[in-house]
């Protein structure tokens, strides 16, 4: 066993010399089995030991004297522990989350300010059996190539040493060196889905095969190697066909529909991964590839949506309808919040128009405050008179023109009077907005976009 920490150990460089190493200890089997092996390597890697409980009170007097079990063990080796009690139950409904992914997060939350304050790594339990249960897992529910991964070994601050050793090897080797570990109860039921694959599927797989694990913990270090080259790969098509928007990053979609399918779906899952869009399935994937091809939109979370149209992909974060009907008369130098942008208009108390550029397109003409004028979204009916061509058109049309995609449309601020446009965030004022040389008083329209609105 001791052979293969080591080689999970080298191969995905988990331990420097020197490291200060948090494992996560839960009392049971796979984690005490951790503990101990981590302490025999202590010498020999430098390391700082110390270990993290969480008591998610969902099991009453069994949660309890799982902590108490951990306290005394470390307290035994002369660990520093850290606990948090977390009320996961209660916390779930709040959240509308299932208890076991909400007892996931509450943990990996600790876990990653134990690793900031610490400065430290965090030592999971995960081992070669958990991640044949995973892969059966993301399998039935259907996932891509990047679920084949299984469990990754090292993700970012997270390490797991015990990915190449199975649940087996774990209890011999307590068992060998009189090892005491507790045993959560709900193991032994089907209540969960792991369970369920645990006690039904993989004792079939090991009538065909008993070293599955290993043959398993062989794929999937394939299939990383092949999503390292596939990331790698994608990367450099989305950074060719990279495109700026606005204030958004968007791409071409030619350029990615020149690639194989399977590279296409690849540079999706970059673009929803990079947007922090979470739960990505096969659907919305192939989905995305298909609007990428054909044009339209997918709503991907309520909060965000992916959009291709006129050859450009995009992920846009959706306004709330109602902001069609906020209207914000004009006002002088104090701020006018629109969501994240912030307007200024500033007057010139003594304005020589030759010493100012009449080409500057964020410059009105004074007399329209005579306009009550009003910042708004576009509506429809709508019409603007461009500044040096002197034609009237609807808005609409202009934007259609212009090529500015129908998804930005409706979040372009306008300076209205009615229906007529003075002045169009983007583009400037209009005719009917715009100064002269005969004028005498101006004023200037800033925007200061606090965050990104559209791509985070």
């Amino acid at each position: 066993m001791k052979n293969k920490i080591l080689t999970a150990i080298s191969k995905y460089q988990m331990i420097s010399n020197g490291d200060t190493v948090i494992v996560a200890l839960s009392g049971g089997a796979d984690s005490v089995c951790l503990l101990y092996s981590l302490i025999y390597l202590k010498e020999q890697f430098e390391l700082t030991i110390k270990a993290a409980h969480v008591n998610h009170l969902l099991r009453g007097e069994e949660s309890q004297r799982d902590m108490n079990f951990v306290k005394e063990l470390c307290k035994k080796l002369n660990i520093e522990l850290f606990v948090k009690t977390a009320d996961v139950l209660s916390l779930s409904k709040v959240l509308k989350q299932s208890t076991e992914l909400c007892g996931r997060n509450v943990r990996y939350e600790f876990f990653e300010e134990l690793s900031k304050k610490q400065n430290a790594k965090i030592a999971t339990a995960h081992t070669a059996s958990d991640n044949l249960e995973t892969l059966i897992y993301n399998i039935s529910r259907g996932t891509s190539i990047n679920g084949l991964k299984g469990i990754i070994p090292k993700r970012n601050n997270i390490i797991r040493p015990l990915i190449f050793v199975t649940r087996q090897e774990v209890e011999n080797f307590c068992s060998s060196n009189n090892l005491n570990f507790v045993t959560d109860s709900t193991n032994n039921t089907d209540d969960y889905t792991r369970n369920k694959i645990r006690h039904n599927i993989v004792p079939v797989l090991k009538d065909i095969n008993y070293s599955v694990e290993d043959s398993i913990s062989a794929l999937c270090g394939d299939i990383i190697e092949v999503n390292q080259f596939l990331n790698q790969y994608s990367k450099e098509i989305l950074k060719n066909a990279e495109m700026k928007c606005q204030d958004s990053i968007c791409y071409n979609a030619p350029k990615i529909m020149s690639q194989s399918p399977l590279i296409q779906r690849q540079c999706i899952f970059e673009i929803l991964s990079n947007n922090h869009i979470n739960n990505i399935t096969r659907t919305h994937i192939n989905i995305c590839t298909d609007i990428l091809c054909k044009g339209g939109e997918l709503d991907l979370n309520g909060e965000f949506k992916a959009v291709c149209s006129q050859n450009i992909f995009r992920i846009i974060k959706t306004r709330k309808k109602d902001n069609n009907t906020n209207e914000i008369y004009l006002s002088l130098n104090t701020p006018i919040q629109f969501g994240t942008k912030e307007i200024w208009v500033k007057d010139f108390e003594s304005f020589n128009i030759k010493d100012k550029n009449i080409e500057n397109n964020n410059i009105l003409n004074y007399n329209v405050l005579d306009k009550n004028p009003v910042f708004r979204f576009r509506k429809s009916g709508d019409f603007i008179t461009l500044i040096k061509r002197n034609v009237t058109k609807s808005l609409k049309k202009f934007l259609i023109e212009e090529k500015i995609p129908k998804e930005n449309r409706d979040n372009l601020l306008v300076l209205a009077a009615g229906s007529e446009i003075l002045w169009l965030e983007g583009y400037g004022v209009s005719k009917t907005g715009s100064i002269d040389k005969n004028s005498s008083k101006a004023l200037t329209i800033t925007i200061d976009y606090k965050v990104n609105e559209n791509v985070q």
